[in-house]
């Protein structure tokens, strides 16, 4: 308990307040805990499963988190027995910790509304903890796409009895997906084109968007001010070189709806060319963007700015770039049309970006969405 919780906590705690407050960029932040414990089944029958249960230890550890840092929350939640089965353990975190998690998000999404994604931030601690379990709250907390804090060396303090700061490693959601960034100049040949083309697009249309002409903000996209651009590579298993297609979503009020950019690029490809077939669609990239002229203050309050800013922070973009909603997800409707067309085309990939710089992307194929 000394050796180990003690100076794991110790060096967690603060570590994580601070991403916590550089993440908000507002000191108004509250803060929980979640002290997750259970037991296995012991061996010897004649011990009670009190005896291997890690309950009475969270409450020290309560004690001392409250004394230390008396503005965080510690919620203590017990599995009781099964803490190495997984089966127990899906029902445990779908029964009992989520909706704890959910007391927590409720009140908030009935104050601000869909802002309540950019307020909360979820972190997982990988410090210790049976498979089962991790894999239990990570599925189930996959929605979130919470960070995670992985403290790899757990017995430091108790070999060197000294805390080290390299023990600890702050990892983004994309990067624990086994989806971590990778930078322009070592993709290969076509995907760098594809890049190379987004760049091309965002550049043109930033000028557009410069135009006070422009209806983008008081028509086209009235109703989310939210420009989301993407390309689509197209290259038949007989052509030398790519096509390249642009689309960009469209918002007009009317009773069918929007139009998402990913949608928009797949009809305008098939419209340029009715011959073409699915497994003709190699990569589509999608690219974020805003309307706000250069200048404009950016917000903290991003529903990914933790997992965006392990990639790239806001802090150190390129002058004129920014964060927007990178790296963004397929909507429902997006994500069948792209998963229809990687059913026959399984290499169908989707390229997305941490920020407007465009100097690195996630890739990832459609199928895994």
């Amino acid at each position: 308990i000394s050796s180990v919780y003690f100076p794991l906590i110790a060096q967690v705690l603060p570590a994580w307040k601070n991403e916590m407050q550089r993440w908000a960029k507002t000191p108004k932040v509250v803060q929980y805990v979640f002290l997750i414990t259970g037991s296995g089944r012991p061996r010897n029958r004649n011990l009670k499963a009190l005896c291997d249960s890690t309950e009475n230890l969270s409450r020290v550890l309560k004690f001392f988190i409250e004394t230390f840092y008396p503005d965080i929350h510690v919620v203590l939640v017990d599995s009781g027995i099964g803490v190495f089965q997984y089966d127990l353990n899906v029902d445990f975190v779908q029964h009992t910790l989520l909706p704890k998690i959910e007391e927590i998000r409720r009140p908030m999404a009935q104050s601000v509304g869909e802002e309540w994604r950019s307020l909360l931030q979820l972190t997982v601690a990988l410090t210790e903890g049976s498979p089962a379990r991790m894999a239990a709250l990570s599925a189930a907390l996959r929605t979130y796409k919470p960070a995670y804090v992985h403290m790899w060396q757990l017995k430091t303090y108790w070999h060197e009895q000294r805390l080290l700061e390299s023990d600890l490693k702050f990892q983004s959601f994309e990067t624990m997906e086994t989806n971590p960034l990778v930078p322009v100049e070592k993709l290969d040949g076509p995907t760098k084109l594809l890049v190379a083309e987004m760049v091309k697009y965002k550049t043109k249309f930033e000028a557009a968007r410069f135009n006070k002409d422009n209806e983008l903000s008081t028509f086209w996209l009235r109703k989310t001010k939210k420009p989301v651009l993407s390309i689509l590579l197209v290259q038949r298993s007989d052509e030398e070189s790519p096509s390249f297609f642009r689309g960009m979503n469209v918002e007009v009020s009317m009773p069918t709806g929007s139009l998402c950019s990913e949608r928009n690029v797949i009809g305008t490809a098939l419209a340029s060319d009715q011959a073409y077939r699915r497994i003709d669609f190699r990569m589509i990239a999608v690219l974020s963007m805003t309307l706000d002229l250069p200048g404009t203050p950016r917000s903290g309050k991003d529903s990914k700015a933790l997992s965006r800013k392990r990639a790239g922070s806001q802090d150190s973009l390129p002058a004129g770039e920014s964060i927007g909603l990178n790296p963004i997800s397929p909507c429902g409707a997006c994500n069948e049309w792209l998963k229809k067309i990687a059913e026959v085309n399984p290499d169908f990939k989707i390229l997305t970006f941490p920020d407007t710089s465009c100097s690195e992307v996630f890739i990832k194929e459609v199928n895994s969405l």
